[in-house]
Protein backbone atom coordinates (compact mmCIF):
# COMPACT_ATOMS: atom_id res chain seq x y z
CA UNK A 1 0.00 0.00 0.00
CA UNK A 2 1.36 3.49 -0.94
CA UNK A 3 1.53 5.97 2.05
CA UNK A 4 0.24 9.82 1.51
CA UNK A 5 2.27 11.99 -0.33
CA UNK A 6 2.17 15.16 2.53
CA UNK A 7 2.04 18.59 0.34
CA UNK A 8 3.40 21.91 1.44
CA UNK A 9 0.44 24.61 1.39
CA UNK A 10 1.57 27.68 -0.06
CA UNK A 11 0.60 30.39 2.39
CA UNK A 12 0.85 33.45 -1.09
CA UNK A 13 -1.93 32.91 -3.70
CA UNK A 14 -2.01 33.97 -7.17
CA UNK A 15 -3.94 37.13 -6.51
CA UNK A 16 -2.02 38.48 -3.81
CA UNK A 17 1.38 37.87 -5.42
CA UNK A 18 0.41 38.90 -9.15
CA UNK A 19 1.91 35.69 -10.24
CA UNK A 20 1.32 31.80 -10.00
CA UNK A 21 1.39 30.80 -6.46
CA UNK A 22 5.17 28.92 -5.12
CA UNK A 23 3.98 25.33 -4.16
CA UNK A 24 7.14 25.77 -1.58
CA UNK A 25 6.18 27.81 1.73
CA UNK A 26 9.36 29.13 2.05
CA UNK A 27 8.62 30.60 5.48
CA UNK A 28 6.98 27.45 6.95
CA UNK A 29 10.06 25.53 5.63
CA UNK A 30 13.00 27.94 7.58
CA UNK A 31 10.83 28.22 10.69
CA UNK A 32 10.86 24.71 10.49
CA UNK A 33 14.47 24.28 10.48
CA UNK A 34 15.07 27.00 12.63
CA UNK A 35 12.52 24.93 15.58
CA UNK A 36 14.10 21.23 14.24
CA UNK A 37 17.25 22.75 15.93
CA UNK A 38 15.96 22.58 19.64
CA UNK A 39 15.03 18.86 19.05
CA UNK A 40 17.02 16.23 20.42
CA UNK A 41 17.89 12.71 20.51
CA UNK A 42 14.86 11.29 21.91
CA UNK A 43 12.44 13.39 19.71
CA UNK A 44 14.72 12.23 16.47
CA UNK A 45 14.44 8.12 18.18
CA UNK A 46 10.53 8.88 18.05
CA UNK A 47 10.41 10.17 14.64
CA UNK A 48 12.42 7.16 13.37
CA UNK A 49 10.48 4.74 15.17
CA UNK A 50 7.08 6.53 13.82
CA UNK A 51 8.26 6.27 10.18
CA UNK A 52 8.01 2.65 10.50
CA UNK A 53 4.41 3.33 10.16
CA UNK A 54 5.13 4.04 6.16
CA UNK A 55 2.82 7.16 6.72
CA UNK A 56 5.25 9.70 5.50
CA UNK A 57 6.79 12.48 8.13
CA UNK A 58 5.67 16.42 7.90
CA UNK A 59 8.19 18.93 7.07
CA UNK A 60 9.00 19.97 10.51
CA UNK A 61 9.16 16.39 11.49
CA UNK A 62 12.10 15.70 8.33
CA UNK A 63 13.88 18.87 9.65
CA UNK A 64 14.32 17.20 13.00
CA UNK A 65 15.94 14.49 11.40
CA UNK A 66 18.48 16.86 9.52
CA UNK A 67 19.10 18.27 12.17
CA UNK A 68 20.45 15.23 13.93
CA UNK A 69 23.80 14.75 11.45
CA UNK A 70 25.77 15.94 14.02
CA UNK A 71 25.18 12.82 16.02
CA UNK A 72 26.63 9.63 14.16
CA UNK A 73 24.09 7.15 16.66
CA UNK A 74 21.57 8.95 15.42
CA UNK A 75 22.23 9.10 12.09
CA UNK A 76 23.44 5.15 12.46
CA UNK A 77 19.55 4.70 13.14
CA UNK A 78 17.93 6.71 10.55
CA UNK A 79 20.23 5.03 7.73
CA UNK A 80 19.35 1.39 9.10
CA UNK A 81 15.66 2.23 9.56
CA UNK A 82 15.24 3.75 5.95
CA UNK A 83 16.93 0.61 5.45
CA UNK A 84 14.31 -1.39 6.38
CA UNK A 85 11.28 0.52 4.64
CA UNK A 86 13.11 0.44 1.28
CA UNK A 87 13.50 -3.43 1.64
CA UNK A 88 9.72 -4.02 3.20
CA UNK A 89 8.64 -1.86 0.42
CA UNK A 90 11.15 -2.93 -2.70
CA UNK A 91 12.60 -5.68 -1.56
CA UNK A 92 15.93 -6.17 -2.47
CA UNK A 93 15.21 -4.83 -6.01
CA UNK A 94 17.09 -1.40 -6.95
CA UNK A 95 13.74 0.40 -8.14
CA UNK A 96 13.88 3.25 -11.14
CA UNK A 97 11.58 5.80 -12.13
CA UNK A 98 11.86 7.65 -15.95
CA UNK A 99 11.19 11.00 -15.43
CA UNK A 100 8.00 12.45 -17.60
CA UNK A 101 8.23 15.85 -18.00
CA UNK A 102 5.29 17.10 -18.74
CA UNK A 103 5.98 21.16 -18.83
CA UNK A 104 9.27 23.23 -18.26
CA UNK A 105 6.98 25.91 -16.58
CA UNK A 106 7.24 26.81 -12.75
CA UNK A 107 6.80 29.02 -10.58
CA UNK A 108 9.37 28.41 -7.99
CA UNK A 109 12.69 30.30 -9.03
CA UNK A 110 15.17 27.45 -7.24
CA UNK A 111 18.57 28.74 -8.39
CA UNK A 112 19.87 25.26 -9.50
CA UNK A 113 17.13 24.64 -11.68
CA UNK A 114 16.68 25.53 -15.41
CA UNK A 115 13.10 25.66 -15.28
CA UNK A 116 13.10 28.36 -13.24
CA UNK A 117 10.55 31.09 -13.21
CA UNK A 118 12.61 33.55 -14.35
CA UNK A 119 14.92 32.13 -16.71
CA UNK A 120 14.15 33.79 -20.21
CA UNK A 121 15.89 32.12 -22.44
CA UNK A 122 14.49 28.83 -22.54
CA UNK A 123 11.31 28.34 -24.96
CA UNK A 124 8.72 27.08 -22.29
CA UNK A 125 6.19 24.27 -23.27
CA UNK A 126 3.58 22.33 -21.97
CA UNK A 127 2.59 18.89 -23.43
CA UNK A 128 -0.60 18.48 -24.20
CA UNK A 129 -3.38 15.34 -23.34
CA UNK A 130 -2.05 13.53 -26.98
CA UNK A 131 1.51 14.41 -26.07
CA UNK A 132 1.82 13.20 -23.08
CA UNK A 133 0.08 9.57 -24.07
CA UNK A 134 2.95 9.42 -26.96
CA UNK A 135 5.75 9.78 -24.03
CA UNK A 136 3.81 7.21 -22.02
CA UNK A 137 4.07 4.82 -25.37
CA UNK A 138 7.44 5.77 -25.61
CA UNK A 139 8.33 5.07 -22.18
CA UNK A 140 6.49 1.63 -22.01
CA UNK A 141 8.00 0.30 -25.15
CA UNK A 142 11.90 1.12 -23.65
CA UNK A 143 10.65 -1.14 -20.94
CA UNK A 144 9.93 1.27 -18.12
CA UNK A 145 7.16 0.38 -15.98
CA UNK A 146 7.07 3.24 -13.12
CA UNK A 147 7.16 6.79 -13.85
CA UNK A 148 7.63 10.03 -12.36
CA UNK A 149 5.43 12.95 -13.17
CA UNK A 150 7.39 16.35 -13.19
CA UNK A 151 5.41 19.47 -14.31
Amino acid sequence: MKSPRRSIPSNKSKAESGTPADIIDDDRLQRALLAARQAGPAQARALIRRSLDKKGLSPEETAVLLYQDKNPAIVKEILKTARAIKEAVYGQRQVFFAPLYISNRCANNCLYCAYRRDNKLIKRKTLTPAEIVKQVEILESLGHKRLLVVG
